[in-house]
Order: C-alpha cells, then sequence, then structure tokens
C-alpha cells in the first residue's frame, strides 16, 4: 500500500486536524468534543492527542439522527 493512499482500519490513529477536515469542522470543535468526553482519544505525551478511527465511527454513530416511520 503506497503512504497515500488511506484506510478504513479500526485501529488507525488520526490526528486533531485529519477528524477536523473529515467532519468539515474546525480543530476548536474537535478539541471540544474531546473535553466534553464526546469523542473518545488517547494522549501520546504531554501535547499528542490521537483519536482511533473506531472511536470517530463510534461518535458518529451517537451522533446518527433515526427517522422515525
Amino acid at each position: 500500500m503506497s503512504t497515500t493512499e488511506t484506510t478504513t482500519d479500526p485501529d488507525t490513529l488520526l490526528s486533531i486536524r485529519e477528524v477536523a477536515d473529515r467532519l468539515s469542522i474546525s480543530t476548536a470543535t474537535v478539541h471540544r468534543l474531546i473535553q466534553v468526553r464526546d469523542l473518545d482519544h488517547l494522549r501520546l505525551g504531554r501535547r499528542t492527542i490521537r483519536i482511533p478511527e473506531s472511536a470517530l465511527s463510534d461518535y458518529l454513530t451517537r451522533c446518527t439522527v433515526r427517522r422515525l416511520r
């Protein structure tokens, strides 16, 4: 696999910027989601935060509005 290909492996770790880009929101909003514990994350060192792709998927599932029949 080349380095330009993206994967959907649930263990893939995403940066704050990558999550913001995928959701079309600001990085500040991603930080806010982390702060209020709506989005699970990993802290690697003092400044590095990564979001597992599975955590992003779980968040999107929780936020999905289902249509009533």
